[in-house]
């Protein structure tokens, strides 16, 4: 497998995932759990990889078993990135690397290494 594919086991917990959403969605009557959805009403925006695809449609699989061929749906333009899964600074966003590093490191008290020491039993049991 190459890298930055999904894993076998990485595809395993997004099907798991999508059968979370049906019940949690499903159960708030957000979505048709019991049936498969109709035709051209659901579908999963992926960006062009490997990873982001397959993750896609094992959601959909999760969240519609027995429903197959659910559309998978990406931007027509591939010139350009997706800014759903690749952000670019705009005038009305502007995106400044070393500040928002600053920001985080910041949060975390300088380092990671408070992090690694306040979350050291969700790290061990992970």
């Amino acid at each position: 497998m190459a890298p930055g594919f999904l894993s076998p086991r990485g595809e395993e917990l997004m099907r798991l995932m999508g059968t979370y959403y049906r019940v949690l969605y499903g159960g708030r009557g957000l979505i048709q759990a019991d049936d498969c959805p109709t035709a051209g009403t659901v579908a999963a925006w992926t960006d062009l990889d490997q990873r982001t695809r397959a993750t896609g449609a094992a959601i959909l699989a999760g969240m519609y078993p027995r429903c197959a061929n659910l559309p998978l749906r990406n931007q027509a333009n591939f010139t350009v990135p997706d800014p759903i899964f690749h952000p670019q600074p705009t005038a009305s966003c502007p995106m400044n690397g070393a500040a928002n590093q600053a920001a985080v490191m910041a949060r975390l008290g300088g380092s990671f290494a408070s992090a690694l020491q306040n979350y050291a039993p969700q790290l061990t049991m992970m």
